[in-house]
């Protein structure tokens, strides 16, 4: 008998698509279900120029998951 490995190579994991921020947003209510409005808030100061849709599905729900800082009310 002889004892022959076959070595299997990994498969690469396919690359996401990316799309122009300006895209993603313009058709934010297909992708996310979300107004233009929350998607352009999400990606506010955003530095990237290209995004996949499954990594601009999650800042946008980070964005809305963010706690809101409200000021005290002070008693008079």
């Amino acid at each position: 008998m002889s004892d022959t490995k076959k070595t299997t190579k990994p498969t690469p994991k396919p690359t996401e698509h990316k799309y122009k921020i300006e895209e993603l947003i313009l058709n934010s209510e297909t992708i996310t279900g979300y107004r233009t409005e929350i998607a352009a808030g999400a990606l506010f100061n955003c530095e990237e120029e290209e995004m996949s849709k499954e990594n601009f599905k999650t800042k946008v729900n980070q964005f809305l998951k963010k706690k809101v800082n409200q000021p005290k009310k002070e008693v008079k």
